[in-house]
């Protein structure tokens, strides 16, 4: 046992540590890569700037332990604990963090402050979602979860558990009450946000439910399936409202105007469609991309409809015709937001960049590009004035000046 022992600076590659007693001890920049630390006991021990490529810390119990600096690229730290760890700064590309315990930041777009969270899920969290009101957030996983955290203190709330198979979507009503999810299980359910139970099981998809939105007013809830359907359900009882079908392939994503009285579906069929809502009756359908379209949205205004392929096209909300196709971008365009104002499109992209558009003309207006990684996600701050842009291959978010296209 090397209790409080000092192993700083000393070459470890590959050592065999596993189930070794090293608490309190220090390994600070001490070289451990590939070394196995399986089941080790390292509380509050000191890995500061130590490299940890490649290693294995399965079971490793780490609680308190100052990791931070540290390199853990492609590591496996499954199921350690990680309880009060100190991860600032940590590399972690690849890093395998399945079923680990501990805490992580989450930032919250609206405010910017970082949160702490516990790490809960057994598997991936493929969603994750802040209340209206700012005061929970929940998170989606492979783990057949829901998981619903408190903001101010980080803990954990409530475990929503019953879908069969992984939650792959989820969404706040307008008023926070109630929590949407989508499952691979062919469900989508409402959970009461306050007690964490389950409300009402939405089943009627022969196919995986890949997406869900609330009306503006939260009466009604759509779910896009990939049994090539759209689904319309009153969310105060949990009845089939209409049945939205046409697309040949998956209904991947959907979205409602900002008055509630359209609906536009995106499918792999390489269309997408506009929707009377209190009708279910099909108003337009635009064709034109070439493969599946990965995202649609609204311009704050209602008038304008952005969706996503390997280009990013805009269209009239009113008649369902084409404004303009914007190209430049190669790859797939993964995400898209217009600003507060509508004034701006953003775009990511495959190629690892992100792009400004006006959303009016179509032309560019910026190329930002600093990421090593696909750019995944963006977001808008609420003023406009900063473009929030997130890679899952890179393990990294960066902030822009909208009006300059400058990294901040």
């Amino acid at each position: 046992m090397v209790k409080y022992g000092l192993i700083a600076d000393a070459d470890l590659f590959a050592a065999s540590l596993a189930r070794g007693k090293f608490e309190g001890a220090t390994f600070a920049r001490a070289d451990l890569r590939r070394a196995s630390l399986v089941g080790a006991q390292a509380r509050r021990a000191s890995f500061a700037a130590a490299r940890l490529c490649n290693a294995n810390l399965h079971q490793a119990q780490c609680a308190g332990a100052d990791l931070s600096r540290a390199d853990l690229s492609s590591a496996r730290v499954t199921e350690a604990e990680l309880v009060d760890a100190d991860l600032r700064d940590v590399v972690a590309h690849r890093t395998r963090w399945f079923g680990a315990r501990g805490t992580q930041q989450v930032c919250d777009e609206r405010t910017g402050k970082q949160v702490l969270l516990q790490l809960g899920h057994s598997s991936p969290v493929m969603c994750v979602a802040f209340s209206p009101d700012g005061v929970a957030i929940a998170t989606a996983s492979r783990d057949h979860t829901t998981r619903l955290w408190d903001v101010a203190s980080g803990t954990l709330r409530a475990t929503l558990a019953g879908h069969q198979d992984r939650v792959t979507h989820l969404a706040f009503s307008p008023d926070g009450a109630t929590l949407a999810t989508a499952g691979d299980d062919h469900t989508a359910r409402l959970w009461e946000v306050a007690s964490g139970t389950l409300r009402v099981t939405l089943a009627g998809h022969q196919g995986a439910v890949a997406h869900v939105a609330f009306s503006p007013d939260g009466a009604t809830l759509a779910t896009a399936s990939y049994d090539k359907t759209a689904r319309l359900w009153e969310v105060a009882s949990g009845a089939l409202h209409a049945t939205l079908a046409g697309h040949q392939r998956t209904v991947r994503h959907l979205a409602f105007s900002p008055n509630g009285a359209t609906l536009v579906t995106g499918s792999h069929d390489g269309t997408a469609r506009l929707w009377d809502v209190e009708s279910a009756a099909l108003r337009a359908t635009l064709p034109g991309h070439q493969g599946l379209v990965h995202h649609v949205a609204f311009s704050p205004d209602g008038n304008t409809l952005a969706t996503t392929s390997h280009i990013t096209k805009l269209w009239r909300v009113s008649c369902g015709t084409l404004r303009a196709t914007l190209s430049d971008q190669q790859g797939w365009v993964h995400h898209l937001a217009f600003s507060p104002d509508g004034a701006i499109l953003a775009t990511a992209g495959r190629d690892r960049t992100a792009r400004l558009w006006d959303a009016v003309t179509g032309t560019l207006r910026a190329t930002l590009s600093s990421h090593l990684g696909e750019v995944k996600y963006l977001a808008f701050s609420p003023d406009g004035g900063t473009l929030a842009t997130a890679s899952d291959t890179d393990h990294t978010a960066r902030l822009w000046e909208v009006a300059t296209g400058a990294l901040l």
